[in-house]
């Protein structure tokens, strides 16, 4: 959501939009700042990750601020606006809020494969529902990024008397980040042990249990048995990471998984570019993750968990599969393999590009100011 909102912010700013981003406090920066010709107001007192009484007051009385100094519209990110759609006392700035899924979503996924941890957490989700119920009401208008959240949404929303207008705009992807580049392939392959002969699968993730790359790491071990070319780049940190770690050197496969840990945006354009082929098997409710719009703009066949690859157009070069269902990822890696080498290349649809997604956003503005 952090990209969704800086690279939103960064379009507004190439077109000459005044944008002012507030967030939670930043490290070695004051209250206020200006980045990359945005403004930025941090909440002072309020921790990163994470929604607190601190954070709620202190986007009130950023609202209250930026009205003075003239402002058109807030887009709340999730529940970024969330306090103040329910208690601002201007109700001449419209307040959308951009939803990226909803405590339904929450609430399904941690079902899906619980554990004591989840499950007790999907009491809290389950509780937020119905708070979610009430706040619908309070927006101007409701932003999905993709059909499957639009519909998360709509459930919420039966539980409502009356809630905003629900409006998808998808995720948009600057492809010129991820343009594939063969000099950069050379030399991401190099620096992470690779040969031209190495056929790499990438995976992009937080590696937490719910992101499938548990699944992954043993189709892996199955396809790797018969293709000793094949090598796996798993990009990201989180708290399976030692699990996951373990597990592939319990398999006998630590000569051909690397594990990068977190990287900048720019290190995991690298990375896809080393790559061939692409995976993300979540095991969540997802929204419209932007790995995969990533891998696709850079041209990567990819192999997808069916609830993710539905968000998207259906494609050659995207192959669909059941998380689950190990032999159908181990054959479906083997086809994206082998498209890779045929030198098929995706492309990112128009629909999933920066500016289109900018163009909707001011549109959806400038409609709601004639409102």
């Amino acid at each position: 959501m952090e990209r969704v909102v800086w690279d939103l912010a960064q379009a507004f700013s190439a077109r000459g939009i005044k944008t002012t981003v507030v967030t939670s406090a930043v490290a070695g920066h004051p209250v206020r700042f200006r980045i990359d010709g945005i403004d930025v107001i941090a909440i002072e007192g309020a921790l990163g990750g994470r929604y607190s009484k601190a954070f709620w007051n202190g986007t009130l009385d950023a609202f209250d601020l930026l009205c003075e100094e003239g402002i058109d519209a807030v887009i709340g990110v999730s529940a970024g606006a969330r306090a103040i759609a329910l208690h601002r006392k201007r109700r001449t700035v419209p307040v959308m809020m951009q939803a990226h899924g909803s405590s339904i979503g929450e609430f399904i996924s941690k079902w899906r494969r619980p554990t004591m941890r989840s499950a007790l957490g999907s009491a809290k989700n389950f509780l937020w529902i119905f708070k979610d119920r009430h706040a619908l009401a309070r927006y101007d208008a409701i932003v999905a990024i993709s059909d499957a959240v639009n519909q998360q949404i709509r459930w919420t929303a039966v539980l409502s008397r009356a809630h905003a207008p629900v409006e998808v705009i998808a995720n948009g992807i600057d492809e010129r980040v991820f343009a594939f580049e063969p000099s950069a392939r050379q030399a991401a392959r190099r620096a992470y042990g690779f040969d031209d002969s190495h056929q790499v699968i990438v995976s992009v993730s937080r590696l937490h249990r719910q992101k499938g790359v548990r699944e992954l790491v043993s189709a892996f071990d199955t396809y790797a048995g018969s293709n000793s070319r094949a090598r796996l780049l798993i990009v990201g940190d989180g708290p399976d990471q030692e699990a996951l770690e373990a597990l592939v050197s319990a398999r006998g496969l630590a000569s051909r998984v690397v594990f990068t840990g977190a990287l900048a945006r720019n290190e995991v354009a690298d990375c896809f570019a080393a790559a061939d082929v692409f995976s993300f098997l979540t095991l969540r409710v997802e929204g419209l993750p932007l790995n995969m719009l990533e891998a696709l703009a850079a041209g990567l066949p990819s192999v997808l968990a069916r609830s993710v690859a539905a968000c998207i157009p259906s494609h050659a070069g995207i192959f669909t599969v059941d998380p689950w269902n190990k032999e159908a990822v181990v054959g479906a890696l083997a086809h994206a393999c082998e498209f890779a080498a045929q030198g098929g290349r995706t492309q990112l649809p128009d629909a999933y590009r920066l500016e289109l997604c900018a163009s909707a956003y001011l549109n959806l503005i400038q409609r709601m100011a004639r409102r």
